[in-house]
């Protein structure tokens, strides 16, 4: 959804600020896949690493711009959308201890084996029950 049609939808009166990031879960993936599929082995696991601190490098700035956002606009509530894997904009959620609504349109497959580094937000809304049990299971 772009900023246009989100203040139509929300009224011009309200505040808007639409962050992307950068190295989402989806671009992670792929280069993730891209990655393990590089021979020799050990090779592949030392291109996936230099990639994970590169990606930690770069989310640590987005972080910085949602938590300076969130400040100097005094926000009330952080929206993700597909926010499970949102790392950062939930850490800045918890650090501001802001409310947060999480709107989940797939199935979570992080696993149980993860589910500790999962932040819990207040509120999850899932768009049909397959996709909520999911979320209730990991």
């Amino acid at each position: 959804m772009d900023e246009a049609v989100a203040r139509d939808a929300i009224g011009h009166s309200a505040q808007l600020r639409i962050v992307r990031h950068p190295v989402n879960y989806v671009t992670w993936a792929r280069v993730s896949a891209y990655l393990q599929a590089v021979r020799p082995r050990l090779l592949s696991r030392l291109l996936i690493a230099c990639a994970a601190i590169g990606r930690s490098a770069v989310n640590t700035r987005y972080l910085s711009q949602v938590l300076w956002i969130a400040i100097r606009h005094r926000v009330h509530l952080i929206h993700l959308n597909n926010g499970l894997s949102n790392q950062e904009a939930n850490a800045v959620a918890a650090i501001l201890r802001l409310p947060a609504v999480v709107h989940e349109h797939g199935i979570t497959t992080m696993g149980k084996p993860h589910a500790k580094n999962r932040w819990n937000p207040g509120a999850v809304i899932a768009i049909s029950r397959i996709v909520a049990d999911s979320v209730a299971n990991t």
